[in-house]
């Protein structure tokens, strides 16, 4: 069994009867991912299943992801992209050509994080996906991300800020072009 199917073996043990949820978001195999970005929670419920996007084989298919989400958006009558989206796929696009894997510590959605049940916030894949990937970077943001962030074990550069949505897209450039010089220079 190759170390994805083993991967996808365990997350889909972790997430059996969890449906809504939204562990994590990449494009193609998580276990590439070099750099975590890590939020609260998701902000946008889908009403398609995170395992839809699932390829056997390759792993998250972000692109049909992506289209959905907006679609799911526009539908809500809301922007098509949040401003959190937006600094994500921001700062993603400045780690190049480091692939980035979107995280949070809780993968249940709510608009607000306040919403966020006792149930919801007991169940964190963050741990797991840290120790099964380990990544070389971590960007934490906002209160509870950094604080979950600091607690981690292992041996990634993490790096603690306010929340994505509330940093300047320059900052945002700045901080994957550091990532991505490092990663260059680390070679």
């Amino acid at each position: 069994m190759s170390q994805l199917a083993e991967f996808e073996l365990t997350l889909r043990e972790m997430t059996m009867d969890l449906g809504g949820m939204r562990p994590f978001v990449c494009n193609g195999s998580p276990l590439e991912c070099e750099v975590f970005i890590v939020g609260c929670n998701p902000a946008t419920a889908m009403d398609t299943d995170f395992w839809s996007y699932w390829r056997v084989g390759h792993g998250f298919d972000k692109d049909a992801w992506l289209a959905d989400y907006k679609a799911q958006r526009r539908n809500a009558g809301k922007r098509e992209i949040s401003p959190t989206r937006r600094a994500i796929e921001i700062l993603i696009e400045s780690c190049r050509p480091l692939k980035c894997l979107e995280t949070n510590v809780f993968a249940e959605p709510s608009a607000r994080q306040s919403d966020l049940g006792t149930a919801a916030r007991s169940r964190s894949m963050l741990a797991f996906l840290v120790n099964a990937i380990e990544p070389r970077w971590i960007i934490a943001h906002g209160t509870i991300a950094n604080a979950a962030v600091a607690r981690l074990s292992g041996s990634a550069v993490r790096q603690y800020g306010r929340h994505l949505r509330l940093r300047r897209h320059d900052e945002l450039r700045e901080v994957g072009r550091r990532i991505a010089s490092d990663h260059r220079t680390a070679r």
